[in-house]
């Protein structure tokens, strides 16, 4: 972070496109933000703020089958013109009357804290190619029919040039035009390989269909650009012979969604092969009602009990019997190769400080970033709130089942915890094994 941006504020969202991350209205159901002047798509044409609409427009719409459907479906519902929901959520103004349309509003159907991290993100189209670049989509009326007003109709949208890669294809194109760090070179279907050059001096030109010089037309330099490699290729394969091409020195990249757990142990004893691991954040979840009550305690809304139970969940054996020692315990749930992840190191920090509802540090003396197995810190937690747990204490020195009767009122809901939590692992280890 600091090489990059200079800052070390590690959960700060920094725009590319935009200018610089948006306002929220008071009431959370309206964000404005707007696009910088100098990010151009891969054809020479800049972007505006009508892009950034039409790119969040295309994808609630179900013809296109986007895969972010029902994702976007949670802030901007569906087409509802009198409420500004679905295709009609986005305004687009031209603020300073300079002729760039900069700015855009999101109206959004409910407030999402997690718009800015979970929407914002998506993958600009370009409007010029896809879309109506003059009207936007609108008709007389004002109603919004992409169907009548767009250059490619949603529907036709799979057998374009711009998704196919083939300038066969309508269109004319060799491959999408996006305006990220590489350009779609090159598709070569015979081999299954696609080739990748990154976006600088270079623009796709709609007059000629091919790659020409284009001084100044680049990618919005943020970060290290210049570092990045100038050409990769992505080739397309079957596992087998993806496999055997590695072994010959052909390929030295598998995509990760190849499953290699099962082959391992072959691939690592090829003196050609280097497997090599990527930190990546995958969930088996255990889920709680925070308003179950037992004598009118709300057992799960308080924090020593939410503490201890993280404390029953033994991390280091999933990792060794389920995840054949691939994995590692996370102690955040942002992937750690992410940009806003916490270092292990200021989290620890944290943790050691920590107090309880008692003020009390449970945590002091803790060495790992994420909570370690450990039935007595489970225990020391329950202290916190007031819990007795010096009979349970002693279930943990011996090997014979006891009885759980005679115990403080709301034991007997911590002897359902761990049960859940076991009966939850067992499942787990069950579905892998079939």
């Amino acid at each position: 972070m600091m090489n990059k941006y200079n800052t070390t504020s590690h959960m700060t969202l920094y725009p590319r496109i935009a200018e610089s991350m948006g306002t929220w209205a008071s009431n959370g159901l309206s964000y404005d933000m707007d696009v910088r002047e100098n990010v151009y798509f891969h054809d020479g044409e800049k972007v505006d703020a009508w892009d950034v609409a039409f790119s969040f427009q295309a994808p609630i719409i179900p013809d296109i089958g986007a895969s972010q459907y029902s994702n976007l479906l949670k802030p901007f519902s569906l087409d509802d013109k009198t409420a500004k929901h679905g295709n009609y959520s986005f305004t687009v103004t031209d603020e300073n009357n300079d002729g760039f349309f900069e700015h855009i509003k999101f109206n959004l159907n409910q407030a999402l804290t997690s718009f800015e991290t979970n929407n914002l993100g998506a993958f600009l189209l370009p409007e010029h190619v896809l879309g109506d670049p003059v009207d936007h989509g609108f008709n007389a009326t004002s109603h919004f029919s992409p169907n009548d007003k767009w250059f490619v109709k949603p529907a036709d949208w799979q057998y374009h040039s711009t998704t196919t890669g083939r300038k066969t294809d309508p269109g004319g194109y060799a491959g999408p035009i996006g305006c990220g760090s590489m350009i779609f070179k090159e598709y070569d279907s015979t081999t299954g390989t696609i080739s990748l050059q990154k976006f600088k001096d270079i623009m796709w030109g709609n007059t000629t269909s091919q790659w020409v010089s284009a001084p100044g037309i680049s990618h919005w330099n943020i970060g290290n650009l210049d570092s990045m490699p100038v050409t990769a290729k992505v080739i397309l394969a079957r596992m087998e012979p993806a496999i055997a091409d590695m072994k010959t020195g052909g390929v030295n990249i598998m995509d990760p969604q190849f499953t290699m757990a099962n082959i391992l142990d072959e691939l690592q004893t090829e003196a050609s092969i280097q497997p090599v691991l990527s930190p990546e954040n995958d969930w088996q979840a255990m889920y709680f009602n925070p308003k179950f009550e037992q004598d009118g305690v709300y057992h799960l809304q308080k924090k020593g009990v939410c503490h201890a139970i993280s404390h029953i969940v033994p991390r280091e054996d999933i990792n060794t019997y389920l995840m054949k020692g691939l994995g590692f315990p996370a102690y955040t749930p942002i992937p750690v190769n992410s940009w806003a992840a916490i270092p292990e190191t200021e989290l620890l920090e944290f943790k050691n400080a920590l107090q309880a509802t008692d003020n009390s540090t449970p945590e002091a003396n803790v060495v790992t970033a994420y909570d370690e197995y450990s039935i007595d810190k489970a225990f020391d937690w329950l202290d916190t709130e007031g819990y007795n747990t010096t009979e349970w204490r002693k279930y943990t020195e011996v090997t014979t089942t006891t009885s759980t009767r005679g115990l403080t009122p709301g034991f007997e809901f911590f002897g359902v915890i761990v049960l859940i939590v076991f009966l939850t692992i067992h499942s787990i280890l069950k579905r892998k094994k079939l």
